[in-house]
C-alpha cells in the first residue's frame, strides 16, 4: 500500500520571520537540506538572504545544494561575480580593521609608557615613605 506525502502545513516565510541574522540562515539551510517538499523554497530564501551578507563560503554552499536538487533552476549557478566582489569587500574591510587595531594598539602601549612615566616608581615611593618614618 502506497501512501501520499502531501505537502506539509507548514508556512515557511511566518516561521522563518521569527529570525534574524545567521540563526535565520542557519534555521533555512537545515530546512533546505532536510525537508524534501520545502527545500527549493527554503533553498531561495537562503540564497538571497546569504548573498545579503560576507559569507562566501555560507552562499556557495546553498547554491550548491540547490544546484544538486535542480540543476536548471536560475539561482543554482553560483554568482562568480557576486563571490569575487564580496572576497574583495572582505580582504579590504580585513586589512582595514587590522590596520586600526595595529594603530590602537601603538596608542595603547604609548600611552601606557606615558602613564608609568607620569608616577615614580612604587620603590621610590617605598624608600621615601620608609625613610620619612625612621
Amino acid at each position: 500500500m502506497l501512501t501520499r506525502l502531501d505537502h506539509p502545513k507548514f508556512d515557511l516565510e511566518i516561521y522563518i520571520a521569527n529570525y534574524r541574522g545567521r540563526t535565520r540562515l542557519d534555521r533555512l539551510s537545515h530546512i533546505a537540506f532536510t525537508s524534501p517538499p520545502l527545500s527549493k523554497d527554503a533553498f531561495h530564501i537562503a540564497i538571497d538572504e546569504a548573498k545579503q551578507g560576507l559569507d562566501v563560503e555560507y552562499y556557495m554552499s546553498i547554491a550548491s545544494g540547490l544546484q544538486k536538487l535542480d540543476p536548471e533552476d536560475p539561482k543554482a549557478t553560483i554568482d562568480v561575480a557576486w563571490v569575487d566582489q564580496k572576497t574583495k569587500d572582505i580582504r579590504l574591510l580585513t586589512e582595514r580593521l587590522e590596520g586600526e587595531l595595529k594603530a590602537y594598539k601603538n596608542n595603547l602601549i604609548k600611552e601606557s609608557i606615558r602613564v608609568c612615566g607620569e608616577f615614580p616608581p612604587i620603590f621610590i615611593l617605598f624608600k621615601t615613605t620608609v625613610n620619612k618614618h625612621t
